[in-house]
């Protein structure tokens, strides 16, 4: 298929000039969310619940093709998305930026979450929308 616009000609079995080479896409940047726990209830823990799969009418994607990476995973990591439910819990370290005077129970993290989308052959094209909740609780 040419690249730029083919003007299409009236009619059956109407050839197209073609160089044989595959057509190419360009895949959108990583989605960045902040991200930030204040707790002084001790140990923190984080999880990502599909709400909505990812849909186009009938055509679904799994959840787990978009991953999620931390720019503090040591300390605020990002939990891995199921492809439906509830996903395993990630624990964010306890203290942090102002917690010295109790950090076994005081907790200020922050990072950056990148999601990211890794693609597979059989999608078809369109728009896709799907929801993830997370939840932050207590231990």
């Amino acid at each position: 298929i040419p690249a730029g616009a083919t003007t299409p000609t009236p009619g059956s079995n109407q050839g197209v000039n073609w160089n044989a080479g595959l057509p190419t896409y360009t895949v959108s940047a990583p989605v960045v969310l902040p991200v930030e726990v204040r707790s002084n209830a001790g140990q923190v823990r984080i999880t990502g619940q599909v709400t909505t799969p990812l849909s186009n009418g009938s055509t679904i994607i799994p959840m787990s093709s978009v991953s999620i990476t931390s720019s503090n995973p040591a300390n605020l990591p990002a939990p891995v998305l199921p492809n439906s439910g509830t996903g395993a819990p990630v624990n964010v370290s306890t203290g942090g930026t102002g917690t010295a005077a109790a950090p076994s129970l005081l907790t200020y993290r922050a990072a950056n979450w990148s999601f990211g989308f890794t693609t597979t052959p059989s999608l078809q094209p369109g728009s896709y929308s799907g929801s993830v909740t997370f939840t932050a609780t207590s231990l």
